[in-house]
């Protein structure tokens, strides 16, 4: 597969996503206060920036050995990075997202598709191709953050259109188990939000299909807490 145009394609697709959400929330609301616990919406559009910085860079150094956080050095990455830029506006945190994205499309414009597909190497020994990490957070990344600032907005079914729409984009990258399991859990996690159980149960059964692995931590995913009480979502977890 010809992996750069569907990248150029996502990161597009992330930014209309991001006028959409600022579209369908009133301008007060996108800079509410907020805290570490609750974010407001330029809290999380900059959490959703630094992160692609961070993939710019990797763009620019494809042989550097990228780290691997535990879950208690991930929230102090979190942490500082909302410390960083709290109090800071919606507006500010758009342009510093779109300066972000115009540098890796134009990074990726001048990358070849042999470049884009080098091997990234992680310091426990895991590899993947350069093209799926800033993928990862053009598309999956943006769509969880602005789906949970909708849905905090009253814009339920927005958020799982958000969602949707970024998750149609993003699986077409790869036909790897592992990145189509990832687009559904999170399409999953949209549906349970929403109160769409059905369907939640469907991507996740999905998910799990291509991905056994999943299964291990879904249970105790505070994004499925809707699911937690429904018999189907227990016995597919215990399968």
């Amino acid at each position: 597969m010809n992996h750069k145009p569907a990248v150029l394609s996502l990161a597009e697709k992330m930014i209309s996503t991001v006028a959409r959400t600022e579209q369908a929330i009133p301008a007060t609301a996108l800079d509410a206060p907020s805290s570490w616990e609750t974010w407001n919406a330029a809290d999380a559009l900059y959490h959703c920036a630094a992160w692609l910085e961070k993939d710019l860079h990797r763009l620019h150094n494809p042989g550097e050995i990228i780290p691997i956080f535990d879950s208690e050095e991930l929230e102090k990455v979190n942490r500082e990075i909302y410390l960083r830029h709290r109090g800071r506006t919606w507006a500010d945190a758009k342009a510093e997202l779109e300066r972000i994205v115009g540098d890796i499309i134009a990074k990726i414009e001048s990358m070849s598709e042999g470049e884009l597909n080098q091997t990234l190497k992680y310091r426990d020994g895991r590899t993947r191709p350069l093209w799926w990490g800033v993928a990862g957070h053009l598309g999956l990344h943006v769509a969880w953050h602005l789906g949970m600032v909708l849905r905090r907005a009253g814009r339920i079914e927005l958020s799982v259109s958000v969602t949707e729409d970024i998750v149609a984009e993003s699986q077409v990258l790869s036909d790897d188990a592992r990145w189509l399991a990832a687009n559904r859990y999170d399409l999953a996690v949209a549906y349970a939000q929403a109160g769409r159980a059905e369907d939640a149960l469907r991507e996740l059964a999905e998910s799990f299909r291509l991905n056994p692995g999943i299964r291990e931590f879904a249970p105790e995913d505070d994004d499925l807490e809707p699911l937690w009480e429904n018999d189907d979502f227990r016995r597919l977890c215990a399968e």
